[in-house]
């Protein structure tokens, strides 16, 4: 049996599989949370196996993307693929079932994200759908919907070695406030530009809802990677227009983007299907409303600012380097 270990700021999560060839891609979307201690007693552990879901499950929906039904501790969770999951949120450990390899590495990957961040929620360590970037001796966040560039961004920014990195995805929001470093692999559509990264440390990423990705692994920006600073800006991103350019920001825009953001946690990995419990409705509220004091402590100790990206990354580059330079 293959084990890998992850910590992540406290929170331990446990991977066991039948190959470390299962686990290899996690290790690497993981890099950064590696454990090398045994984790024998580790708070969650999830036991992957490409193959067919067992007996005792439901039926694959006939609509939507899954059917989950409780017994117990227990949640089961069947796809519309085939593909299952178990977790029995009392003991902390499940079982996830996929037909190939690809399914099996993006469904595990999800539930880490989904398990790790509901225990660092609790722990008052907020995942931000953002760009976590520092500047000298502070931190900003970058607030861009899915798909509006976050990642190109921070490429651009690497390649000029301006400014580090928390996360290009979801950095850590904690008491202050202030950023921690939540660094994964970087992923970026099929028609990016790579051509400076080099080849071994690129690989595809097939996801089944939203279309194939392309992965930058650690290495490539582990030098660039911050650990913890102050939260000194709040930037809104505008995508497009015909020129990058910024300005101060109200308040309640950016209020509304971190509800969207940090409080309702669009874009971040959580999983629906683990989170969403009529038990869980207590500890569900507690949450949001931790995530809300979270907001409001965030949007009162930063400078706030509306930026539009322009045409390119190179423009939106020059102008948040200005932004942060200026402001």
């Amino acid at each position: 049996m293959a084990v890998l270990s992850l910590g992540f700021y406290g929170s331990r999560v446990r991977l066991l599989a039948g190959s470390q060839a299962e686990l290899e891609p996690l290790r690497r979307d993981f890099e950064w949370f590696l454990d090398g201690e045994e984790a024998s007693a580790a708070p969650v552990e999830l036991r992957l196996s490409a193959g067919a879901a067992p007996a005792g499950f439901p039926e694959p929906p006939s609509r939507g993307r899954y059917r989950a039904f409780d017994r117990g501790g227990e949640r089961l969770i069947r796809y519309d693929d085939g593909a299952a999951a178990r977790f029995d949120f009392a003991a902390g450990e499940g079982d996830i079932h996929a037909g190939s390899p690809e399914r099996l590495h993006e469904l595990a990957y999800l539930a880490v994200l989904s398990r790790a961040g509901e225990a660092l929620d609790r722990r008052g360590l907020h995942r931000v759908h953002a760009l976590g970037f520092r500047h000298g001796d502070g931190a900003g966040l970058l607030l861009l919907p899915s798909g509006g560039g976050k990642s190109v961004l921070a490429l651009e920014l690497l390649r000029r070695g301006v400014m580090g990195f928390f996360s290009d995805d979801t950095p850590l929001l904690s008491p202050g406030p202030a950023l921690r470093a939540f660094p994964l692999r970087w992923s970026f559509r099929p028609d990016a530009d790579l051509s400076d990264v080099p080849a071994e440390r690129i690989r595809p990423f097939a996801r089944r809802e939203h279309g194939p990705k392309r992965l930058v692994d650690l290495g490539h920006f582990r030098h660039r990677v911050a650990r913890e600073a102050p939260l000194r800006w709040i930037v809104l991103g505008r995508p497009g227009g015909a020129r990058a350019a910024w300005r101060p920001a109200s308040s309640a825009a950016i209020l509304a983007a971190l509800s969207r953001d940090l409080v309702v946690g669009a874009g971040v990995a959580q999983m629906r299907e683990y989170m969403l419990r009529p038990r869980a409705a207590p500890a569900l509220a507690a949450i949001a409303w931790a995530r809300a004091r979270a907001a409001l402590s965030a949007a009162s100790g930063a400078r706030a600012f509306e930026l539009a990206l322009g045409p390119d990354p190179a423009s939106a580059a020059d102008a948040l380097s200005a932004l942060v330079e200026k402001a």
